[in-house]
């Protein structure tokens, strides 16, 4: 995975699920617009930081570590479609 990928990847996940949920449930939890938003603001910024800088700490140190292999650069998009590939052949047999 590269940079861009994990920054992609983590501000779609802020964007579409993580701050959508947060929100509701802050709001149904506290009751106050403002302070809802305010909170899940704060805590959706700092999340995200450190969810960038976990995935590429992972991908360039640890999954070695724990036996994943890492994803260089120009690998990545080859890699993607040998992923693909393996699952749609695993699915139709």
């Amino acid at each position: 995975m590269t940079r861009n990928e994990a920054l992609v990847k983590s501000l779609f996940w802020r964007f579409v699920i993580a701050i959508p949920v947060a929100f509701l449930l802050t709001y149904l939890i506290i009751g106050q617009l403002y302070n809802s938003l305010v909170l899940v603001g704060i805590t959706n910024f700092v999340g995200t930081i450190l969810y960038y800088l976990f995935d590429i700490l992972w991908f360039k140190y640890l999954g070695d570590a724990f036996g994943f292999d890492r994803v260089r650069k120009q690998d990545s998009a080859s890699s993607h479609d040998d992923f693909k590939n393996q699952t749609q052949f695993s699915c139709q047999q």
